[in-house]
């Protein structure tokens, strides 16, 4: 999987779709920049849906360009 910009119900779906594969990768993008809620509180919420797809399988994440430690400088200038 890849760019699922904080779309809880697909992090719900990735998790039943879980049991049906060895191994889950999200290759980036877990965060969304232009959404209404905080960085710091997306983090917290994909933190937790991460855990509970490592309690499922096995699972690798990589950061993307939306999941950066704030929001990028062409956005916060314009």
């Amino acid at each position: 999987m890849a760019d699922l910009h904080y779309a809880l119900r697909q992090y719900d779906w990735l998790c039943e779709a879980a049991a049906d594969f060895d191994l889950v990768v999200i290759a980036g993008d877990l965060l969304d920049l232009r959404s209404v809620v905080p960085i710091p509180a997306q983090s917290v919420a994909i933190a937790a849906q991460l855990g509970r797809l490592g309690q499922r399988r096995t699972t690798v994440a990589c950061s993307g360009n939306h999941d950066i430690g704030g929001r990028a400088a062409s956005e916060a200038s314009g």
